[in-house]
């Protein structure tokens, strides 16, 4: 009904056609025309009334909108009776419709009313539907700081504001509704901060608004997951100046209300989600408050059937709280639930970012009618992940969920309330546990019926449960059982399979040392101890059963030092428990390879502020035992584990030597796609820790496939390994012998302080057993009585009753075994210093090339040799060696060749003092003439076998002398058939000559394990010249000439236990004067035959033995030590010497019967006894003084 004026400007055409077409009025008007059309869809009609049509000289000047009093109204919808200008746009599809009308206002006649019909069905989702009211402003307005509008709508309606600014720039912004505005009949008011859109695009792209506003659009949407129609109401919108002022929440007495759930008859700003799936579900509603008319209830069902898991099923009750909170300490609330529940908190802050919090059910709350308070320390979450993703709260709190879930293992439902959410401006100080007496109980379940707030978890899978039950405790009524069933099969592993008691302290706990607590459970069962930190670290403790434990039945003390974890992770990291305990872990699991059940029984636990670790010290004679084995039905604290999945390895008891018991760690050593078992461990974590000492010896029996170290932990759980040697005394793998390990000399370290040293007492000890070849194999080690020594150096009583290791009959006399190498010359003197020496034998080489000449053979050349050394009563070794200038040994026909001269040779020499060794070291280039090879070394000496075989069928014959017990090639060479017709194999010594027991008893293992046979061993080449590290100066020096002596009896000695058919020196005589030269100083003589301290030594022990029988050696002397006794009707002779070069022994000599002491030159001299010797006589030995000779007349 009223008029308006239109104002057209003549030059801004929207569009234009036709003459010019330059968009500008040409040569004036010729006519004007009004156009009227209706875009409805429907038929219409009516009329257009014009009047006072007029040109203007100039465009008006308009009056631009402005500011009153910092406002300026868009639209208040009083000035007509319809909704025009504003328009509507609506999404399109089934079910989805929207209408705009008037209708009442806010206190007013008219407002805007937006009817809307929605059919989305996704749950937090709008599917892309909404409805748009659109006023597009006639005249564009200034840029304002602030949008404000009266709303009014159901709670399940999304509101938003889109403004379009002069550049064509879309701003969208979220309507954040009040608390009131949750009742659909109150108005409430909207403020939009226009510089802070959620979302822009189009025009300027630039996320302000750029130039004027064009246009302002209310849109409406809903995400209920539901078909919604309804009625949304907008009034008074207003363009404003400036962001309103508003006071921001404050803190009153340190505390600031979220939310109290009162005044208001619906949840609602709160939201409920939970995860999808069938029998999960969640909602929140009002429900009866702590002492209020309201709280909100948080409804939940889950079907999680996995213990100890929540299958990923959660609810949240979700709260947006004003962007404008102040920082908080910590967040307050008051709650109840039953006690499957379990309520975490989520905040999430301005920078997106999640931080997530546990909370404590009180004693209190394990009554699901009682409320409690719940208190969060928003800087410390448990879990943080988005955003900045610092584990800070960033930006301020955007919203706060709390969640809820259970891991109870079954389908739940039930309800958590809520009551008085707060922020808190300070921490509370915790109600913190005070020590009484040093002591602080965590638990002696006596006070409830029920073992709550104890929780547990147990690992799945099939044949695998456990559960933790109310039962009588240690001497009390009660105390918590865990019952447990395992079906691990693998021997040493848990598989991963346990079950966990866990305990969240109310406060945390500082200044513990340790956790005692008393439990019993059966031999295959183990707990373990897990403390969680403030820093959210895990720190693990073994538990170690005292070997009075077990027995099942009996009950003890667990002490874990809380200073030393077997491992962590999370949190710090860093293996200290940082900033106190929060959570106790009780883990059960099992490591005994088979399906087991069983109880384990857990009562009264304490934290203590001290640790008095229980050690075991040194007795009056310096020993301090860790483990003598006796006393006990079962293994104990030892287990096993191999080094790889082809090692195999268990543990038991055996019988020992003396009628006790001994631990047996049998292994094999499988092979499989290329690798073989490499290594098996026998280990005990102390259960009293053992004071530490200068050396730790252990009896032990092992066979000649493995090679021994000792581990051992210390107070810094740093593990130091110590090699094992085989002593003389265990030179036969049936032989029990004691093996020491000086705790200052760790081959390896690792762990631990990292220093390489052991530290403090020693907490654990591991024998370990190693693939000696490398090879499919099996066997046992046996081992006993371990000790700590408190000081390296022994003390040793000689005793003429202790027991002998008794030698093989064949090597009870002396005979011809030991000789020396030597080179024929042209006189016969080296025979005579042969004899003078009292060496029994000759090795020297028989070389083809001298005689075979064009397929003829000629031993002219050594037939007046030959039969001078018979003739003296003399033994000797030929050596069959080396090539030939006409054949090529490595090829078929040379080798024949060489088999046809060799059996030339025996059907010539071939006796019952003459021996023949074929080839020299042919594992080394320089004697094979080229690249070793074990597989042409064995057709040769295969063929020359045969050959010698067929003409000389009981000739003694040797395999060539191997350098340094080479294993890989005399494994080879054995395995194809070099050594088949041999009688013995030869090897070369030069080394230490006690440490050749380790490599003799691997080497006779290898024989008969390859031969299935049992081959004797010749030592057809030793010596020691100036290349020896231990050398003491050049080849003409004093020192030198002496260590060289003392060496060559320590291997007279040695070899003889050993049981060496043959010992062969070398060589008899230097072969030049230069005191530099390893080869030319060698010889037990001189160039010109001259006697060397080595041969004036030689003949001293050899003059000593001959006629007397070898009883062995004394099978009780500490490692290092060792005492050969020799004996004939007359007398008994104790030769003593100390082989290790670091440490020293004192042996008191009886002196009833004594009747002379030597050295190893032959150099005798009468003890002086003094009075008050109490008729013994002490003698200090050190490996630099060389060996002793005692002597007793019978």
């Amino acid at each position: 009904q009223r008029w308006y004026p239109v104002l057209v400007d003549l030059g801004a055409a929207r569009e234009y056609w036709g003459g010019a077409a330059s968009g500008h009025i040409e040569q004036g008007i010729r006519s004007i025309r009004i156009l009227a059309t209706t875009r409805t869809g429907q038929p219409e009609a009516g009329a257009v009334q014009v009047d006072r049509i007029e040109l203007l000289e100039a465009m008006p000047v308009a009056e631009a909108p402005t500011f009153a009093g910092g406002v300026l109204t868009i639209d208040n919808f009083e000035d007509r009776p319809v909704a025009a200008p504003w328009t509507l746009w609506h999404t399109t599809g089934a079910g989805t419709a929207a209408t705009l009308a008037t209708d009442a206002g806010a206190g007013s006649a008219r407002s805007l009313r937006i009817d809307y019909a929605f059919s989305c069905l996704v749950a937090n989702s709008s599917c892309g539907q909404y409805a748009l009211g659109i006023l597009n402003l006639p005249t564009e307005l200034p840029a304002a700081r602030a949008l404000r509008f009266l709303t009014r709508s159901p709670a399940s309606a999304r509101i938003k504001l889109r403004v379009v600014d002069s550049s064509g720039q879309t701003l969208q912004y979220s309507a954040r509704r009040a608390p009131a505005g949750y009742d659909v009949a109150n108005w409430y008011p909207v403020v939009v901060d226009l510089d802070q859109p959620d979302e822009f695009w189009g025009g300027a792209g630039s996320g302000v608004v750029s130039g004027a506003l064009r246009s302002v659009r209310v849109l409406v949407s809903t995400e209920t997951g539901r078909a919604e129609s309804a009625s949304a109401w907008f009034d008074d919108i207003e363009l404003l100046s400036a962001m309103p002022t508003v006071a921001a929440p404050s803190f009153a007495d340190g505390a600031l209300m979220l939310d109290d759930f009162e005044g208001r008859p619906a949840v609602a700003p709160w939201t409920s989600w939970h995860t999808s799936g069938s029998g999960t579900a969640a909602s929140v509603t009002l429900g009866a408050g702590d002492a209020s008319t309201h709280a909100m209830r948080l409804d939940y069902a889950f079907d999680c059937t996995l213990v100890g898991s929540n299958c990923g099923q959660f609810a949240l009750a979700i709260l947006a709280v004003p962007a404008d909170l102040p920082a908080a300490a910590a967040l307050q609330l008051r709650t109840r639930s039953t006690l499957g529940a379990e309520l975490k908190i989520r905040i999430v802050d301005g920078s997106g970012q999640t931080l997530q919090y546990a909370t404590t059910r009180a004693p209190a709350g394990y009554d699901p009618a009682q409320w409690y308070s719940a208190v969060v320390d928003l800087g410390a979450p448990d879990e943080h992940w988005g955003g900045a993703a610092s584990g800070t709260i960033t930006g301020g709190i955007q919203s706060v969920h709390l969640l809820v879930m259970t891991r109870t293992g079954r389908a739940e439902a039930g309800s958590l309330s809520i009551d008085n959410l707060t922020l808190l401006e300070h921490l509370p100080p915790p109600e913190l546990p005070t020590f009484v007496g040093g002591r602080w109980r965590v638990d002696d379940f006596e006070d409830r019926a029920v073992l709550a707030p104890w929780t547990f978890w147990a690992t799945g899978g099939n044949g695998t449960a456990a559960a933790m039950v109310p039962a009588g405790g240690y001497q009390s009524a009660r105390g918590m059982r865990i019952d447990y069933a395992f079906a691990c099969l693998r021997t040493g592993s848990d598989c991963g399979e346990y079950g966990m008691a866990i305990r969240s302290l109310p406060a945390v706990v500082e200044g513990a040392a340790s956790l005692s607590f008393m439990t019993r459970l059966p031999l295959e069962a183990r707990v373990q101890v897990w403390i969680v930190d403030d820093s959210g670290q895990t720190l693990r403790y073994a538990v170690t059963r005292p070997l009075a434990a077990y027995q099942p039945s009996a009950w003890f003390r667990a002490s874990v030092p809380l200073a030393r974890p077997s491992g962590w992770w999370g949190g710090a990291a860093n293996g200290v428990i940082t900033g106190g305990i929060r959570k106790i872990q009780l883990v059960v699991s099992s490591t005994a390879g088979r399906a087991v059940s069983g109880s384990a029984e857990i009562d009264d636990l304490v934290l203590l502020q001290g640790f008095e670790p229980p050690l075991v010290g040194f007795d009056d004679s310096g020993v301090a035992t860790i483990d003598a084995v006796d006393g006990r039905g079962v293994a104990g604290p030892w287990s096993v584990f191999g080094g790889n999945a082809q090692s195999n390895v268990s543990i038991g008891l055996v019988a020992d030597e003396q009628g006790g018991s001994a631990l047996a760690m049998d292994y094999r050593f499988d092979c499989a796609g290329g690798v073989c078992g490499n290594y098996v461990v026998a280990q005990m974590a102390m259960p009293e820790a053992v004071v530490s000492g200068q050396a730790l010896s252990l009896a032990l029996r092992s066979e000649g496939n493995v090679t021994l170290a000792l581990r051992v932990i210390d107070a810094s759980g740093e593990t130091l390994q110590y090699p094992l040697q085989r002593s003389l005394e265990g030179a036969r793998e049936a032989l029990w012998y004691r093996a020491t390990a000086h705790l200052d000399a760790a081959e390896t370290t690792w762990g631990g302080d990292g220093n390489g040293r052991l530290d403090g007492p020693i907490q654990g000890v591991a024998l370990v057993a190693r693939n000696a070849l490398g090879e499919a194999a099996s066997g046992r080690v046996a081992f006993d009585d371990i000790r700590v020594h408190e000081r390296a150096d022994a003390d040793y009583v000689l005793d003429h009753e202790s027991a002998t290791i008794a030698p093989d009959v064949e090597d009870l006399e002396l005979g011809q075994r030991f000789g020396a190498a030597f080179h024929p010359g042209t006189t016969s003197r080296p025979f005579d210093v042969v004899e003078s020496a009292g060496l029994g034998t000759l090795r020297m080489d028989l070389f083809w090339s001298r005689v075979e000449m064009n397929g003829q053979y000629d031993f002219s050349a050594y037939d007046s040799i030959v039969q001078e050394i018979l003739a003296r009563g003399l033994q000797l070794v030929l050596i069959l060696d080396y090539g030939h200038p006409d054949h090529d040994v490595r090829g078929t026909a040379g080798m024949a060749a060489f088999a046809r001269y060799a059996g030339q040779a025996a059907q010539r020499y071939a006796g019952e003092r003459v021996r023949f060794e074929i080839w020299n070291e042919p594992d080394h280039p320089n004697f094979w003439g080229g690249a070793p090879s074990a597989a042409e070394y064995s057709a040769l000496a295969r063929a020359t076998l045969a050959e010698i075989r067929a003409v000389a069928p009981d000739a003694m014959v040797s395999s060539g002398g191997l350098s340094y017990f080479d294993f890989p090639y005399l494994r080879a060479m054995l395995r194809l058939g070099a050594a088949d017709a041999a009688d013995a194999i030869a090897v070369h010594a030069y080394e230490q000559p006690e440490g050749l027991a380790e490599k003799w008893v691997m080497a006779d293992r290898l024989i008969r394990d390859e031969t299935g046979d049992r081959k004797p061993l010749w030592i057809t080449e030793w010596g020691y010249s100036v290349d020896a590290a231990e050398a003491a100066g050049q080849g003409d020096e004093a020192g030198f000439l002496e260590w060289q002596a003392k060496m060559a009896v320590r291997s007279v000695l040695s070899h003889w236990a050993l049981g060496a058919d043959l010992s062969i020196a070398y060589k008899l005589a230097r072969s030049g004067s230069d005191p530099l030269s390893v080869e030319d100083n060698y010889g037990l003589f001189e160039q010109n035959l001259d006697e060397r301290p080595a041969a004036t030594a030689i003949r001293s022990v050899l003059a000593l033995a001959e006629g007397k029988l070898n009883l062995g050696l004394l099978a009780d002397t500490p490692p290092g030590l060792h005492v050969m006794v020799l004996a004939d009707e007359h007398e008994t002779v104790y030769a003593i010497w100390q082989s290790d070069p670091d440490h020293a022994s004192r042996v008191t000599l009886p002196i009833a019967g004594l009747v002379s002491l030597g050295d190893f030159l032959g150099v005798e001299w009468s003890p002086l006894v003094t009075a008050g010797s109490g008729g013994s006589l002490p003698l200090d030995l050190t490996e630099a003084r060389g060996p002793v000779f005692v002597r007793y007349a019978h």
